[in-house]
């Protein structure tokens, strides 16, 4: 097998994508996930009516009827869990779509019997990713252990004498505890995090690395099959005539935009002839005419603002005027440049040199 020594092309990423195989960092989704979650649940989300509902059911079990017991339980999921969910979710969806670029991954519910062929398996259980993820997990034990350490030594005392407390203030406390343990747990669980998603990152792009012939292929696959850009040559052809072809040949250059405008320019100083427009074009004509000035070899200069300004402003065989005159002779006096200087190609971008 080739090595893979190339970077991935943006179609390898597009692709990949559309498989749920984007870059992605769970830590970071789901540490914001646990934070925000938690900061809701403790700020935002009123236990008093449950509260009382649950110490009244405990007090007095026989009181509750089923009707009542059933409104009860709805109101909790309408009022707490529903809102809970909302907000978890779109905490946990909207990184996630940044970080895949809004791409859905649409061929990633596919079934793939290559997930379950055990020497795919065997292969991840040694991989990089393994190793990083081993290496990663030892290092959120030990900010776990320094988190409850410094936990015990601020808040011990508090919560050694929290017995003496009533049941609101001992939910309310334990509230705020937890939300300041995930969030000390967090900030020091930062660097790991940062060190984690750089880690993903290049790991990532060693796994899309391509190799040569592929991107080779690739390229071949974007530019056309040669039978179908010849067939498609041919019928560019057929949009011309004769007396257009001989029109193309003959202009000193033609201004493209580079798929929907041709603009010919014909210049003959030796006879006294300005530059003028010997063609104009749109579409799939502007195409053929672009396609058979780089058979012949007129040059074709990329220019779109230029292209879309002659074609709007001049007709057919009218003389350019002012600015657009100077236009046309630096783009003429920078192709005869670059022709003597042997950089001239059949289609090129004009650089104001």
């Amino acid at each position: 097998m080739a090595e893979k020594t190339e970077k991935p092309t943006q179609k390898k990423l597009d692709d990949s994508a559309k498989k749920g195989q984007s870059f992605k960092n769970k830590e970071l989704t789901s540490g914001l996930v646990y934070i925000i979650g938690m900061m809701y649940i403790f700020h935002q989300t009123d236990f008093t009516e449950f509260i009382r509902f649950y110490q009244s059911l405990l007090l007095h079990p026989t009181n509750i009827t089923l009707k009542s017991y059933i409104e009860v339980i709805s109101k909790v999921f309408f009022d707490i869990i529903l809102p809970i969910l909302v907000v978890t979710a779109l905490v946990g969806t909207i990184p996630s779509l940044f970080e895949s670029r809004f791409k859905l991954a649409t061929e990633a519910i596919k079934l793939d019997l290559t997930r379950i062929n055990p020497i795919s398996g065997f292969k991840k259980i040694f991989s990089l990713r393994t190793v990083k993820d081993f290496i990663k997990t030892l290092l959120f034990i030990v900010v776990f252990i320094i988190t409850c350490y410094l936990f015990i030594i601020v808040y011990g005392r508090e919560i050694f004498f929290l017995y003496r407390s009533g049941l609101n203030q001992v939910i309310d406390k334990w509230g705020s505890l937890v939300v300041s343990f995930i969030f000390v747990f967090f900030i020091l669980s930062l660097p790991i995090l940062i060190l984690n998603i750089i880690t993903d990152f290049f790991l990532f792009l060693k796994d899309m690395m391509m190799e040569k012939h592929e991107v080779k292929q690739e390229n071949k696959n974007m530019e056309g099959d040669p039978e179908i850009k010849s067939t498609r040559k041919q019928l560019h052809q057929e949009l011309l005539d004769e007396p257009m072809k001989k029109v193309i040949r003959d202009s000193s250059a033609v201004i493209v935009n580079p798929t929907h405008v041709a603009v010919g320019i014909y210049f003959d100083p030796d006879n006294g002839i300005m530059p003028l427009v010997s063609l104009k074009c749109v579409n799939a004509k502007a195409l053929a005419v672009k396609s058979y000035a780089k058979e012949v070899g007129t040059p074709v200069v990329r220019y779109p603002e230029l292209a879309r300004k002659i074609y709007h402003r001049y007709h057919l065989f009218e003389v350019m005027m002012d600015q657009d005159l100077l236009d046309i002779m630096d783009i003429l006096i920078w192709l005869k440049k670059i022709e003597i200087d042997g950089r001239l190609r059949d289609e090129i971008d004009y650089i104001n040199e």
